[in-house]
């Protein structure tokens, strides 16, 4: 259950996603969290095994932030430290 509880706390807090069972629809977007990345207009995500045995988590979001503006904002200091 540690897993879940990490993947849940991850998805929540870092991209604004409130993780459902069997959600199969994207909220409307403006009633969504903000994440990092802004609003995700959507998002997909999958939890697979290593051979070992591990869980790990594959995901795509879309965000409602273009690549040009975080490529931008990544060389101001202050926001990566905090």
């Amino acid at each position: 259950w540690r897993y879940k509880s990490v993947l849940n706390d991850v998805l929540t807090i870092l991209l604004g996603v409130v993780p459902e069972k069997r959600r199969k629809r994207t909220k409307l977007y403006l009633q969504q969290r903000r994440g990092l990345f802004g609003h995700l207009s959507s998002f997909f995500g999958v939890t697979e095994t290593q051979s070992r045995g591990a869980l790990h988590f594959h995901f795509v979001a879309f965000g409602s932030l273009s690549p040009d503006i975080l490529q931008s904002i990544s060389s101001f200091q202050d926001l990566c430290d905090k």
